[in-house]
């Protein structure tokens, strides 16, 4: 109890401050599935997803082809 005396503000306000930052009014539209796979996929899938990427030749896994991923499965 004398623990959250002494405490009990700064629990308080942190409790405020995490209730607040919820409530933002501007929300950020999501990335486009383009602008994903340009950020995470186009350094090892190459930039049209034939495995081709600038990373793909010092990998020691083989990059595959996203291109036939609907066929090969």
């Amino acid at each position: 109890m004398e623990f959250f005396m002494a405490n009990g503000t700064r629990f308080l306000a942190l409790g405020f401050a995490l209730i607040a930052s919820g409530c933002a009014t501007e929300r950020v539209p999501p990335p486009s599935g383009a602008d994903m796979f340009a950020i995470h996929c186009v350094s090892c899938h190459g930039p049209t997803g034939e495995g081709d990427g600038s990373v793909a030749a010092i990998l020691t896994v083989t990059v595959p082809n996203l291109r036939t991923l609907t066929r090969r499965s």
